[in-house]
This record gives structure tokens, C-alpha cells and sequence, in this order.
């Protein structure tokens, strides 16, 4: 089942990024669009549709940006983000951009209200990716505490987290969910490529996410990854371009976009897939990759 979460952010307010070592998550005009296939019917929050003005409420004598349905959050001005829940008084990490390599990341909150999880987190990786005009601090993380070895994290400076856009989000256990874009003051920064949106989805994109004055859709699938043999009798190689990233999951729609296979990926820059169980047609290929990427291709298969 699909579910899409809007989030917008609308305000007066501009963070001055010139001011600070790092770009901080926006507090105002801001809107992050995430894409969720669950398990379970109803993990939809109504409240993260609604348009909002930027409130600033006092905890703790500290300002904080009022978030209605999730909380309150502040950028610290040092690649920290804090976030405060509804109802609560506690302050968490949302982003922490200031740690490097094998650090860990106390305190971390996930998940999606009122469902929000602690955990501690580790730094597995940490790189710099283009974005436009800038050069923007990625980092990804897994927790140690979590029995499964999907809850990771990748968190982008400026951006959010790939897995859930303004929230932290995981896999293990609530489906699949990434990051469809993130726009702020009409300037697209994140697009990543979806097989199936509805109408609706269709219609925000063209209005809050679209591609605007020279900023190409950032990770294009023919620039990240290739399919070999296409088309194909038996089998292909999907290969990332970048051998440093790895191959997470794949999964294979028919042109009716029902999944027709879902493989685990090897971890692993390359992966080959056998056609054997698919008949003659047109397939869709989604790659999900350990640094956040959603890419997609397609591929044919001949019998004859």
C-alpha cells in the first residue's frame, strides 16, 4: 500500500547559511514530500498536510521553531538540529552534522508521531555530494541497539534525512520509506525518481518540487547506474556507477507497476539478476542504494 506524507513549512523567516559552518535544516518555506509503502493500513498522518506559518515557542527558556503534529525544533548553528516532541519537555537529536567517522550519535529520535523511537546511532560513512551550487555533507549511519541491519539512517546537510525527509526514518519493520523531493523558498533540492505517483502527488511536484532555474534533477538513473544485457534472454547486471556506493534492494515491476520480485542486495557496487521466472515484456527496475539513491530502469526481456 502507498502512502505519501506531505510536510510544508511556510513563514517570513530566512536562517542566514553565511553565518554558520553549516547549512541548517530551514524552518520556513520549506516543504519535504515522503513516499511510504507500509505493512499495515493507516500509518497516515492527516496533520502533516497542513500549511503553517512559522511559530516560535519557549522551552526551557530555549526558542524553538513550533512543528504542529510533531513538535519543536532549533538548528544550533553547528550542523546540529534538536528536536522537541509534543507533549514532552525532552530535547533529542533529529541531525548531527558536526560528527565524523565511527562516532556515535547519542539520543537520536525516528519514527513518525506517535510512534517516535531513542536510539543511538554510528557513523558508518561521511562524503560530500553536489547539489546545484553546493557542495552538501552526507553521512550514513546504522544503529548498534537494532537488531536488524536496515535501520539506517543518511542525513544530508540542508536536506533532511533520505529515508523521511524532515523525520528520521528506517525500514526494519515499517515498511519502505524515502525521501520523493524537498523544495525550500521555490528551489528544488532533492528529487529522487518514482516509479508509481498518484495524481495528486503529480500535482505537488509540479507546484512545490519541479526542477527550477538550472538545477537539474540531481540523481538521474542513466547517470548512476547501468543494465547489462538489455535487452536480456536470461539474466542482466545492474552496475552503480559509483563503486563506493552499494546495491541495497531491487525490485522488479511488470507495466501494470505491480512487484513482480523484491531481492536483497549483496552490498555490493553490482548485482546480476536472472530473468529466468519473467516472460517476455517490458519491466521496471527500482534500485535502492546504501547512500540514499532511488534509481530506476528499464528492461526488456526476449524469449525468442
Amino acid at each position: 500500500m502507498k502512502r505519501y506524507i506531505l510536510i510544508f513549512l511556510l513563514g517570513v523567516y530566512f536562517n542566514s547559511a553565511s553565518a554558520q559552518n553549516y547549512f541548517a535544516l530551514p524552518d520556513s518555506n520549506a516543504t519535504w514530500i515522503m513516499q511510504c509503502d507500509d505493512g499495515f493500513s493507516g500509518w497516515v498522518f492527516p496533520e502533516y498536510t497542513l500549511p503553517f506559518h512559522k511559530r516560535d515557542t519557549v522551552i526551557n527558556s530555549i526558542t524553538y521553531t513550533k512543528f504542529p503534529g510533531i513538535g519543536a525544533f532549533r538548528n544550533n548553528g553547528a550542523g546540529i538540529t534538536y528536536l522537541v516532541p509534543e507533549d514532552s519537555l525532552n530535547e533529542y537529536i533529529l541531525e548531527d552534522l558536526s560528527k565524523n567517522l565511527g562516532d556515535t550519535v547519542y539520543n537520536v529520535i525516528y519514527g513518525s508521531p506517535p510512534f517516535l523511537q531513542i536510539y543511538n546511532f554510528v557513523v558508518d560513512s561521511v562524503n560530500n555530494i553536489p547539489v546545484g551550487p553546493y557542495s552538501l555533507k552526507r553521512m550514513c549511519l546504522h544503529s548498534p541497539q537494532l537488531n536488524c541491519n536496515q535501520f539506517r539512517l543518511i542525513w544530508i546537510e540542508k536536506i533532511g534525512c533520505a529515508n523521511g525527509g524532515f523525520l528520521n526514518q528506517i525500514e526494519c519493520g515499517f515498511g519502505s520509506c524515502f525521501l520523493n523531493c524537498m523544495s525550500s523558498n521555490d528551489t528544488s533540492f532533492w528529487q529522487a525518481q518514482s516509479m508509481q505517483i498518484p495524481q495528486t502527488i503529480h500535482y505537488y511536484l509540479s507546484q512545490i518540487c519541479s526542477s527550477p532555474a538550472g538545477l537539474k534533477m540531481l540523481y538521474p538513473s542513466l547517470e548512476q547506474m547501468n543494465v547489462l544485457p538489455n535487452p536480456t534472454k536470461d539474466y542482466s547486471i545492474i552496475r552503480l556507477y559509483n563503486r563506493s556506493d552499494k546495491i541495497l534492494s531491487i525490485e522488479i515491476f511488470n507495466m501494470q507497476g505491480k512487484i513482480i520480485e523484491k531481492l536483497p542486495g549483496e552490498k555490493n557496487y553490482e548485482l546480476e539478476i536472472s530473468s529466468d521466472n519473467l516472460q517476455q515484456g517490458l519491466y521496471f527496475l527500482r534500485v535502492k542504494t546504501l547512500f540514499g539513491l532511488i534509481l530506476n530502469k528499464k528492461l526488456i526481456v526476449i524469449k525468442s
